[in-house]
């Protein structure tokens, strides 16, 4: 499994810059051992953070989830739902998480807790049920 996460800056109209800093908010996503990665545009829901995003879903493999940090989960399905679709992706591996209003620390904590709510899940789906033997 993998997880990949995609910060957006909301072109510094929604997310209250002073209070969290992109750029150390995704280095820090980027060490955990958890994801895959960690980037940051600085607007996904305009032209070219659609066309990233478009590709990026286009190359991901079945086993790859996204979490998507911004604005709130209803606006990322209005703003990313042609996206989705046309890439193909299946939504249920896009996790969307609202970061507007938070510090860098609080930030980090709520998408570190989507990820292992994600690890979680999938860890779950993959172990055996039964004693393990057959017959």
């Amino acid at each position: 499994m993998k997880v990949k996460v995609l910060v957006c800056g909301c072109h510094s109209r929604k997310l209250v810059p002073e209070n969290i800093d992109l750029g150390v908010l995704t280095a820090e996503l980027d060490d955990d051992l958890d994801i895959e990665y960690a980037m940051m545009h600085p607007l996904l829901c305009g032209s070219g953070g659609n066309s990233a995003m478009r590709d990026l879903f286009r190359a991901s493999t079945h086993d790859t989830y996204f979490v998507l940090a911004g604005c709130e989960p209803a606006t990322q399905a209005v703003y990313f739902g042609d996206v989705i679709s046309e890439s193909g992706f299946p939504r249920h591996r896009i996790i969307p998480v609202d970061i507007r209003g938070m510090n860098t620390e609080q930030a980090a904590a709520a998408v570190l807790r989507a990820v292992s709510e994600v690890t979680a899940k999938e860890e779950s789906l993959s172990v055996p049920h039964g004693d393990g033997f057959s017959g």
